[in-house]
């Protein structure tokens, strides 16, 4: 685990998620973890986060709901 843990709550961003991945390994260098809230998606979101943190080294953690649960609830009382 990093020193920097980044939320990122998603619900169907498969074309967003490996982009904003390489941003974040870009602007932080090491040291940071994602956490990867996932509500349900259905495009692929979760596999691409996956793919792309992989190639980059990023140390990810996953947390899929099945269902829209909602951002607050996302990003709120997550069990770090």
């Amino acid at each position: 685990m990093g020193s920097v843990s980044v939320v990122l709550p998603t619900l169907n961003e498969g074309g967003n998620v490996g982009p904003l991945l390489e941003g974040l390994a870009a602007s932080l260098g090491g040291g940071f973890e994602v956490v990867l809230v996932d509500d349900g998606s259905t495009d692929g979101t979760v596999d691409e986060a996956v793919r792309t943190a992989g190639r980059l080294g990023i140390s990810l953690r996953v947390l899929e709901r099945g269902r829209r649960l909602g951002l607050s609830s996302a990003v709120g009382g997550l069990p770090l």
